[in-house]
């Protein structure tokens, strides 16, 4: 199949393992080059490894985590330095822990957000002067509960519904 993604520049978070390798794995195969981003170096070395191996594609591996901010600066800058442009973006990271609504304090709450919707909004402000002469995408991987909550999802709920709001938002501001 193709994408029309040869020769095209993507940042994939999370990308180690999971959903995040998958996305990362596909762009290979169809030809993009694939800066992937996770925390622990000691599976994304490999990961980036496997998808050279069976894609013959250019992967990048960046260590960084979502909820810092300088990490994310730092892997932007070492993309844009190395390819110099930014097509694609995907904001992929977990999810925060399960339960009830009133078991979590300040702190998780604000994690939560800190993790999800501060990935995204950091990681877009980061990517988006890079992408606004060339066009680009923008993907955020979200959980399907942030429009049907489900029973011990409220962090996620909560924290992938804001990032909704700012993907929609942003989209009538720029798109």
């Amino acid at each position: 199949m193709d994408l029309f993604l040869k020769d095209k520049i993507a940042i994939v978070g999370g990308a180690s393992e999971g959903i995040g390798y998958g996305i990362a794995h596909m762009l290979a195969t169809e030809g993009a080059c694939v800066a992937i981003m996770a925390r622990r170096e000691g599976k994304l070395v490999p990961a980036a490894e496997r998808i050279r191996q069976e894609t013959g594609g250019e992967v990048l591996p960046i260590q960084g985590d979502c909820r810092r901010a300088d990490d994310l600066k730092r892997v932007v800058s070492t993309v844009v330095e190395r390819y110099r442009a930014i097509d694609i973006v995907v904001n992929n990271d977990g999810a925060p822990p399960l339960g009830s609504l009133d078991s979590f304090d300040d702190l998780a709450w604000s994690q939560a957000i800190e993790r999800n919707l501060m990935y995204v909004v950091r990681m877009t402000r980061e990517t988006l002067p890079h992408m606004k002469t060339r066009g680009g995408s923008i993907v955020n991987i979200i959980s399907r509960v942030a429009i049907q909550p489900r029973v011990d999802f409220g962090l996620s709920t909560a924290s992938w519904g804001g990032v909704i709001g700012y993907a929609k938002t942003l989209s009538l501001e720029i798109g």
